[in-house]
């Protein structure tokens, strides 16, 4: 289940739209991916993709994302703006934006 968010995470902050374009976004970077991420049976399909994020609950998955961005970025020594606004169809949370503190 990680691998499948960490591609998802990945694809739509790299402009990715929707479940397909998920699932592209893992096959054009598997090579990549393998480097860090177990991938037992390959990329997942656009339909796994799907059936994750169905059964999700969208809050705790929202809380979690961004305690996890906000650790990333006091250990970066950068703000994190939370906009509210809705990136993608397929990952309806809250985008999330890193400014350097300066």
């Amino acid at each position: 289940m990680i691998d499948i968010i960490a591609i998802a995470i990945l694809a739509v902050m790299s402009g990715a739209s929707g479940w397909e374009g998920m699932e592209d976004y893992g096959k054009s970077k598997q090579q990549w991916l393998q480097q860090f991420l177990e991938l037992p049976k390959g990329i997942p399909s656009d339909d796994t993709f799907r059936r994750l994020f169905e059964r999700l609950d969208p809050h705790q998955f929202q809380q979690g994302f961004q305690s996890w961005v906000s650790s990333l970025a006091e250990l970066l020594g950068a703000t994190v703006v939370f906009t509210g606004r809705i990136p993608t169809k397929s990952l309806p949370y809250e985008v999330v934006e890193l400014m350097e503190t300066a």
